[in-house]
């Protein structure tokens, strides 16, 4: 029985450096999260990314997370989780993701080359000026489907940065009234 396990292994091993799947690195994580309670509302800062944004004054918890730098530029460099803690499922108000836009592309140049997916069938997208800075920005909406909420997805770019700007089931107006607070106030 011994040999028998030994000789699978030796195989498996065999093929899987034959396939060169031996030498493949293990996934990238990103830095333990950070959790960060906005008591009543207010400003929010993260000094690593460089970015902030205002809340409505109600308490909400932002989760932080920071990736490693030297991975390609379509990588995530940092990820801002916004929430309200109901007891249960966390309620998800928007997610920014940060990325590093070394060709300098325009929101809707960056958005044809990373978010194509979002860009037909009945969705919807108009140019618009954003943020704390009025950065230029493409919002993209997406409609109500029997699987999905309606969502908004809003991409603004600053010098060699790229904010991608998520918000779904926005038909509340405290909902809503969060996500358009971040996108008027968001800088970075």
């Amino acid at each position: 029985m011994q040999q028998s396990v030994i000789k699978v292994a030796i195989t498996a091993a065999v093929v899987l450096g034959l396939l060169g799947c031996a030498n493949v690195s293990p996934a990238h994580h990103p830095t333990p999260k950070t959790e960060i309670v906005v008591a009543k509302g207010g400003g929010f800062f993260d000094p690593l990314s460089r970015c902030g944004f205002t809340l409505p004054s109600k308490p909400y918890r932002i989760r932080v997370s920071h990736f490693r730098s030297d991975l390609p530029a379509e990588k995530i460099r940092h990820k801002f989780f916004i929430y309200r803690d109901t007891g249960g499922e966390p309620d998800e108000l928007a997610q920014i993701d940060l990325y590093d836009n070394p060709l300098g592309l325009s929101p809707g140049a960056w958005a044809s080359k990373h978010l194509a997916w979002l860009l037909g069938g009945r969705n919807t997208h108009e140019m618009k000026r954003l943020g704390k800075d009025s950065l230029p920005g493409l919002i993209i909406h997406t409609s109500r489907s029997p699987q999905a909420y309606a969502s908004e997805t809003a991409v603004l770019s600053h010098s060699k940065k790229i904010a991608v700007v998520r918000g779904s089931d926005l038909s509340t107006e405290d909902r809503k009234k969060a996500f358009q607070k971040v996108l008027e106030t968001l800088y970075f």
